[in-house]
């Protein structure tokens, strides 16, 4: 594809699910653009602004319905290489999903994850460094769609909340 901010995009998911009929699955996703662009880049980067490839690579793993509990388990682990507007970073991703599917229309999960963040070509020096991040997340969900995949009346709701600090 092409975006006129990030440039051409290259992207691909392969995804394998009931692995061995154990309600398992495991997804495995890599993108890839070029900018050619650099309009979304701070002005004094701009002449400096390389070819930089950014990236994003990313796995998971799903145990579905432990102990037939309707709660799932998912690990998420991720590489990512950005461009953002004052400095490029580098970004680790590992997180922990649990999920619980309560009623038909309610469901809840909680999330923690664990941030690396290597920041560099920064407009001005304070922008550089490296950074960890743990965060805890949330989350409850009220689905009153007559439909989860093609709804045509009713209502979805969401709350959720993200505690963020370098201790967790």
């Amino acid at each position: 594809g092409y975006r006129t901010d990030l440039g051409p995009k290259l992207g691909t998911t392969f995804q394998y699910m009931n692995i061995g009929g154990m309600n398992r699955s495991v997804q495995l996703g890599a993108l890839i653009n070029q900018r050619l662009n650099y309009s979304t880049i701070d002005p004094l980067r701009r002449k400096e602004a390389s070819s930089l490839l950014e990236y994003n690579l990313s796995a998971s793993f799903t145990e579905g319905d432990i102990f037939n509990t309707d709660t799932s388990y998912t690990l998420g682990l991720s590489q990512q290489r950005r461009r953002f507007y004052p400095f490029d970073a580098d970004i680790q991703r590992i997180s922990n999903t649990f999920s619980r599917t309560f009623t038909k229309n309610t469901s809840a999960s909680i999330r923690h994850q664990l941030e690396k963040i290597n920041q560099w070509n920064g407009t001005t020096p304070d922008q550089n460094g490296q950074f960890r991040i743990g965060s805890l997340a949330p989350n409850f969900t009220w689905d009153l769609r007559n439909s989860q995949t093609l709804p045509t009346k009713g209502a979805f709701f969401n709350l959720s909340t993200e505690l963020a600090n370098p201790l967790l």
